[in-house]
């Protein structure tokens, strides 16, 4: 049996996936753009709609090309794939994910298995933007921050211990786009910073921020431009004032880059304080 896929085990099954961004799939690799298959992401988009048995119109694709990268202690190409969903990873059923994702993206590339790594990463539903939120879902993970470790033992910790020392760098913001560097506005970096300091009333310096530009990226079936904002934070989140920071990004983001609304994707990551490296 490969394990060349991180595999999670989680405690419950959470109800239906979530039906706007979810699932989301971001794959890096030290490959350059000219080097991948043509329309990588629209056939790895319908690889996973495929295997997760969920609608492609609901998957997110979004390829880092170009990264510098080393696995193994060796930097010849490879791809790490992080697949991110909610309620359908398991036990039983991450064994036969796992054979159907290694082995379509090696026979893809033309790559050894060893060098497609890969992540299912169980998602919970107050992470994500959703209108129609699910109560029962928010619920039943309120309770719990999840990390995931390398050899797939699971540490559960309260999200609302005691925070991190003010020298802590939080939150990180991590934005991937498939627009061009130059069509993005002037000073898009430090803008999306006072926004989220803003918003989670957060100072500014705390705050680390990461913009990624001419990606290839694909959500709910289309390549039209688009955004995913990642925005990891300590003590932050919750099923009470997510929906709230909601309003607030989306609004002044979809404003900010003049796209649609549904072309702007948030994710919330609550992270633990045992999971930064502090200041002295």
């Amino acid at each position: 049996m490969t394990h060349q896929i991180w595999e999670y085990y989680s405690p419950k099954p959470l109800p239906q996936q979530h039906p706007r961004i979810m699932p989301t799939v971001m794959c890096y690799t030290n490959l350059e753009k000219d080097q991948l298959p043509e329309d990588f992401e629209r056939w790895a988009t319908a690889l996973v709609a495929e295997v997760l048995d969920n609608p492609a119109k609901f998957v997110s694709v979004i390829v880092v090309p170009g990264a510098r990268m080393l696995r193994l202690e060796d930097p010849s190409p490879m791809m790490l794939v992080q697949v991110h969903a909610i309620g359908v990873f398991d036990k039983e059923r991450n064994p036969g994910y796992t054979q159907k994702f290694n082995q379509s993206f090696r026979e893809k590339l033309d790559l050894p298995a060893k060098r497609i790594p890969g992540q299912l990463l169980y998602e919970r539903r107050t992470r994500h933007y959703n209108k129609q939120t699910n109560k029962h879902a928010r619920k039943l993970l309120r309770n719990h921050n999840i990390l995931l470790s390398r050899d797939t033992r699971l540490h559960i910790s309260p999200p609302h211990s005691k925070l991190a020392p003010t020298a802590v760098n939080m939150p990180f913001i991590m934005c991937y786009t498939n627009l061009s560097k130059d069509k993005l506005p002037d000073g898009f970096v430090k803008w999306i910073s006072e926004l989220v300091s803003d918003v989670l009333t957060k100072p500014m310096e705390r705050i680390t921020t990461t913009v990624s530009t001419d990606l290839e990226m694909m959500r709910m079936g289309s390549s039209d431009p688009t955004m995913l904002i990642q925005i990891h934070s300590i003590g932050v989140f919750d099923a009470d004032r997510n929906p709230g920071y909601t309003e607030k990004l989306n609004k002044a983001i979809h404003e900010k880059l003049e796209l649609p609304a549904n072309r702007v994707a948030l994710q919330y990551l609550p992270v633990d304080k045992v999971m930064v490296g502090n200041v002295p």
